[in-house]
């Protein structure tokens, strides 16, 4: 007997947490169909695009997706001690008015503990940082080649609505195109997708990633492997240090400075734009706070950088020679 098709009941689209969204969710483009008639419920992926011959690999592929999001998210969780260990020391202590020794004090406890500790260093930052770059891009990678042909009848659908998405106020929270929602959102005016999505069509959050992959490893060049390769060691990396290197500007006045605090505002709002994806917090009022944390911080640690720069001191002692060593080695 042939079924009536008007007995069939569309359901809503609903996301699955573990296909996180780049531009929009993804994850909303299975489209269920269940017949209400029948005593088992069966439910089929609504494709025009994917042939049924292609739906085993296209399975094995969303549970890759979900292995590659969970990786990621639990890497990401493995850093967040080293980072706040590491920005106490560096950003928020030495804002404090308190005694000079004090502070190198605290930093001094802090870089023991990543770098005292064994197989701390590898593990927890180097490997962790590795695993999450490697699990972020390959999870990109597999949804393009996942919902590709989907994804492509979806923007053609919805053409008329996204192209007003600079006009019109965005309801959806969960959508990446929007990052923390930015001053519009915070003023309470509302959502606009932002000028990163619009420009290069991809979310602020894999923006600030992609950029953060040079950024850091130049960092760590200069203050980590540097002094290993001069020095065997970066035991005297310390507070006066990153003093002396900010007056230091081989090629542009303040260039270091500016790059430091791009390195801040850009991995601030990548890590707290992450956390709140990964904790599903989406609503306007946890965009806000996250919005005013990234801002907060950014604007502290350029309080902190220019403070490194009036107080610049240089002697001429062991620790003096080895940090000129230390910059005249490689071009910094």
């Amino acid at each position: 007997m042939k079924e009536d098709i008007s007995q069939l009941e569309q359901i809503v689209p609903i996301p699955i947490e573990e296909d996180p969204s780049d531009e929009y969710s993804d994850s909303t483009f299975n489209l269920k169909i269940i017949n209400t008639t029948s005593h088992s419920t069966n439910s089929i992926t609504k494709s025009h695009d994917i042939p049924s011959s292609s739906f085993p690999n296209h399975n094995l592929r969303k549970q890759l997706l979900s292995i590659l999001y969970r990786t990621q998210k639990y890497s990401a969780y493995t850093l967040v001690g080293f980072l706040g260990i590491h920005l106490t020391s560096v950003v928020i202590v030495p804002i404090i008015p308190i005694d000079k020794d004090i502070k190198h004090e605290i930093f001094e406890m802090a870089r023991n503990v990543y770098h005292g500790i064994p197989f701390y260093e590898e593990l927890f930052i180097l490997a962790a940082a590795v695993i999450h770059v490697v699990s972020g891009i390959s999870s990109r990678i597999v949804r393009r080649s996942l919902y590709n042909k989907t994804h492509v009848t979806k923007k053609n659908s919805q053409h008329n609505h996204h192209h007003h998405d600079d006009v019109l106020k965005i309801v959806d929270d969960t959508r990446d195109d929007i990052g923390l929602g930015g001053l519009t959102n915070f003023l309470g005016l509302g959502y606009k997708k932002s000028w990163v999505s619009k420009t290069l069509g991809i979310a602020p959050l894999n923006f600030t990633g992609y950029l953060l992959i040079p950024s850091l490893l130049y960092h760590v060049y200069k203050f980590r492997w540097v002094p290993l390769v001069v020095d065997g060691d970066s035991n005297l990396i310390n507070l006066e240090y990153i003093s002396y290197y900010l007056n230091m500007d081989k090629l542009i006045p303040y260039l270091n400075g500016v790059m430091l605090g791009f390195v801040l505002y850009v991995g601030s709002y990548h890590f707290v734009n992450g956390l709140f994806k990964y904790f599903r917090k989406f609503s306007p009022n946890w965009k806000r706070i996250g919005f005013a944390i990234v801002n907060g911080f950014s604007i502290i640690g350029f309080t902190v950088i220019i403070k490194f720069r009036g107080g610049f001191s240089l002697s001429n002692d062991f620790i003096g020679k080895s940090f000129v060593k230390y910059l005249s080695w490689g071009y910094i």
